[in-house]
Protein backbone atom coordinates (compact mmCIF):
# COMPACT_ATOMS: atom_id res chain seq x y z
CA UNK A 1 0.00 0.00 0.00
CA UNK A 2 1.34 3.41 -0.95
CA UNK A 3 1.71 6.05 1.77
CA UNK A 4 -0.82 8.89 1.71
CA UNK A 5 1.68 11.71 2.19
CA UNK A 6 3.91 11.33 -0.84
CA UNK A 7 6.71 13.85 -1.52
CA UNK A 8 4.70 15.20 -4.46
CA UNK A 9 1.67 15.84 -2.23
CA UNK A 10 3.78 17.53 0.44
CA UNK A 11 5.33 19.81 -2.20
CA UNK A 12 1.85 20.86 -3.36
CA UNK A 13 0.51 21.79 0.08
CA UNK A 14 2.06 25.32 -0.11
CA UNK A 15 0.26 25.79 -3.44
CA UNK A 16 -3.05 25.10 -1.69
CA UNK A 17 -2.18 27.48 1.15
CA UNK A 18 -1.19 30.31 -1.20
CA UNK A 19 -4.25 29.80 -3.40
CA UNK A 20 -6.54 29.96 -0.34
CA UNK A 21 -4.95 33.27 0.64
CA UNK A 22 -5.36 34.61 -2.89
CA UNK A 23 -9.04 33.68 -2.92
CA UNK A 24 -9.59 35.45 0.41
CA UNK A 25 -7.72 38.54 -0.80
CA UNK A 26 -9.71 38.68 -4.05
CA UNK A 27 -12.93 38.35 -2.04
CA UNK A 28 -11.92 41.30 0.14
CA UNK A 29 -11.08 43.53 -2.82
CA UNK A 30 -13.97 42.55 -5.10
CA UNK A 31 -17.19 44.49 -5.48
CA UNK A 32 -19.13 41.51 -6.90
CA UNK A 33 -19.23 37.81 -6.07
CA UNK A 34 -18.42 36.66 -9.59
CA UNK A 35 -14.67 37.25 -9.67
CA UNK A 36 -13.86 35.56 -6.32
CA UNK A 37 -15.93 32.51 -7.25
CA UNK A 38 -14.30 32.31 -10.70
CA UNK A 39 -10.83 32.51 -9.17
CA UNK A 40 -11.89 29.94 -6.58
CA UNK A 41 -13.11 27.42 -9.14
CA UNK A 42 -10.06 27.86 -11.38
CA UNK A 43 -7.53 27.49 -8.57
CA UNK A 44 -9.30 24.50 -7.03
CA UNK A 45 -9.62 22.91 -10.48
CA UNK A 46 -5.85 23.23 -10.72
CA UNK A 47 -5.43 21.51 -7.36
CA UNK A 48 -7.60 18.62 -8.51
CA UNK A 49 -5.59 18.44 -11.72
CA UNK A 50 -2.29 18.32 -9.80
CA UNK A 51 -3.48 15.48 -7.56
CA UNK A 52 -6.26 13.53 -9.33
CA UNK A 53 -6.60 11.01 -6.48
CA UNK A 54 -5.82 13.28 -3.52
CA UNK A 55 -7.14 16.63 -4.75
CA UNK A 56 -9.79 16.58 -2.03
CA UNK A 57 -7.04 16.86 0.59
CA UNK A 58 -5.55 19.91 -1.10
CA UNK A 59 -9.06 21.37 -1.45
CA UNK A 60 -9.64 20.97 2.30
CA UNK A 61 -6.36 22.75 2.99
CA UNK A 62 -7.42 25.51 0.61
CA UNK A 63 -10.79 25.84 2.40
CA UNK A 64 -9.12 26.02 5.82
CA UNK A 65 -6.68 28.63 4.56
CA UNK A 66 -9.54 30.63 3.04
CA UNK A 67 -11.45 30.67 6.33
CA UNK A 68 -8.34 31.46 8.40
CA UNK A 69 -7.34 34.25 6.01
CA UNK A 70 -10.87 35.69 6.17
CA UNK A 71 -10.68 35.64 9.96
CA UNK A 72 -7.26 37.30 9.94
CA UNK A 73 -8.25 39.96 7.42
CA UNK A 74 -11.58 40.79 9.05
CA UNK A 75 -10.21 41.03 12.60
CA UNK A 76 -7.23 43.19 11.74
CA UNK A 77 -6.37 46.11 9.54
CA UNK A 78 -4.14 44.04 7.23
CA UNK A 79 -6.66 44.24 4.41
CA UNK A 80 -9.77 46.38 4.43
CA UNK A 81 -12.74 44.93 2.59
CA UNK A 82 -14.22 46.92 -0.27
CA UNK A 83 -17.59 45.39 0.52
CA UNK A 84 -17.68 43.48 3.84
CA UNK A 85 -20.86 41.61 2.88
CA UNK A 86 -19.29 40.32 -0.33
CA UNK A 87 -16.13 39.28 1.54
CA UNK A 88 -18.14 37.36 4.12
CA UNK A 89 -20.38 35.75 1.50
CA UNK A 90 -17.53 34.64 -0.77
CA UNK A 91 -15.45 33.34 2.13
CA UNK A 92 -18.10 31.20 3.74
CA UNK A 93 -19.67 29.95 0.51
CA UNK A 94 -16.22 29.41 -0.99
CA UNK A 95 -16.26 25.89 0.47
CA UNK A 96 -18.60 24.59 -2.23
CA UNK A 97 -16.84 25.86 -5.39
CA UNK A 98 -13.52 24.72 -3.94
CA UNK A 99 -14.67 21.15 -3.44
CA UNK A 100 -16.56 21.07 -6.75
CA UNK A 101 -13.61 22.51 -8.68
CA UNK A 102 -11.17 20.03 -7.16
CA UNK A 103 -13.55 17.18 -7.97
CA UNK A 104 -13.89 18.29 -11.60
CA UNK A 105 -10.14 18.79 -11.97
CA UNK A 106 -9.46 15.38 -10.47
CA UNK A 107 -12.01 13.65 -12.69
CA UNK A 108 -10.66 15.29 -15.84
CA UNK A 109 -7.06 14.59 -14.81
CA UNK A 110 -7.80 10.91 -14.18
CA UNK A 111 -9.75 10.57 -17.41
CA UNK A 112 -7.02 12.07 -19.54
CA UNK A 113 -4.26 10.06 -17.85
CA UNK A 114 -6.17 6.77 -18.31
CA UNK A 115 -6.70 7.44 -22.03
CA UNK A 116 -2.96 7.78 -22.74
Amino acid sequence: MKPFFTPQLIRQIPVAVVSGGIIAMVGFKSETVHLPFLINVLLSFGLGWLQPRKGWFLALIQVLTLLIAYSLFSNSSLLVATSPDIARFTSFLGVFPTLAGALMGGLLGRTLKENK
